[in-house]
């Protein structure tokens, strides 16, 4: 929520003295201000134990490596007492990839399901501001310096941003109430509704290019974070009780074959819309 905060203000307008400076400079300028703020508060808001006294605590000496791997060496030794360390690495990796071949039918579904959600959710956040920027207010990135264009795009890019803000809010408040819901109506409602107002908002927001619907997206995408981040975990405890780069790349180039950012809307809406039939075939088991 601070770095879309940092992101919303046209800093070249307020009367700090660096007006000369280009907004994208004070951001950066803010940013490192709070980074410094909170590394200067890590340091020194827990005094450090000298050196010679966690020597002499038993509980409190540091582990070295060496320890490290002495300990692990010898647990591995006893796990597999006949197989030299270098096998047991590989033992290791083949048993690593046989469970998740072998997986039970409900945790692939489950997994499944959470890519496409995380998908549908990604190729939203990632591209809002540069949507909001190009399509809702009609700016150009590659415009000259002080054009109309330019700044109509970096006015976009600041009010993406506010929606940003409402996007963090309503995921905190969301988090807040989702545990009663989910007690109240069940998981599997909870899931697909999840999926369904989000499919229907990034299909609107594709037709309907309105400031208005910008923030109503941005809010029902902090709905459809707080549940991708809560109800899937929930599932798969339950399950066992019982016994993001590559988004990026591909629709990157999908925006510049097509030739506009709504794209990146009607990706994420079918996304979800895959991720409303992939969870409808989930084991809730009674959640």
């Amino acid at each position: 929520m601070l770095g879309s905060a940092i992101g919303a203000i046209d800093w070249s307008a307020l009367p700090v003295g660096i007006d000369a400076a280009s907004n994208e400079t004070n951001v950066f300028l803010a940013t490192w201000i709070v980074m410094l703020v909170c590394l200067v508060s890590t340091l020194t808001s827990f005094r450090e134990i000298p050196l010679p006294v966690l020597e002499k605590g038993e509980m409190l000496r540091p582990v070295t490596y060496r320890e490290v791997d002495n300990n692990l060496n010898r647990q591995q030794q006893e796990d597999y007492p006949s197989i030299p360390y270098e096998e047991t690495e590989q033992l290791q990796c083949y048993q690593l990839m046989h469970s998740i071949i072998h997986m039970p039918l409900a945790m692939k579904k489950l997994y499944f399901t959470h890519l496409l959600s995380v998908m549908s959710h990604m190729n939203f956040y990632l591209f809002l501001t540069d949507f909001v920027a190009t399509e809702v207010f009609h700016g150009n990135a590659k415009a000259p310096k002080e054009s109309a264009e330019l700044k109509l795009y970096e006015a976009g890019v600041r009010y993406g941003c506010l929606g940003m803000i409402l996007f963090a809010t309503f995921v905190a408040l969301y988090s807040l109430v989702i545990k009663r819901l989910i007690e109240r109506f069940g998981s599997r409602t909870m899931y697909l509704a999840a999926f369904m107002l989000h499919c229907l908002s990034m299909l609107t927001l594709g037709f309907v290019h309105h400031r208005a619907m910008v923030m109503i997206s941005c809010g029902i995408g902090g709905i459809l974070y707080s549940t991708i981040n809560s109800i899937p975990y929930l599932l798969l405890s339950h399950y066992h009780s019982k016994n993001a780069l590559l988004i990026a790349l591909v629709v990157g180039i999908i925006i510049d074959a097509v030739g506009t950012c709504t794209v990146t809307l009607y990706i994420a809406s079918g996304c979800a819309f895959l991720a409303i039939i992939s969870a409808t075939s989930i084991t809730y088991l009674g959640l």
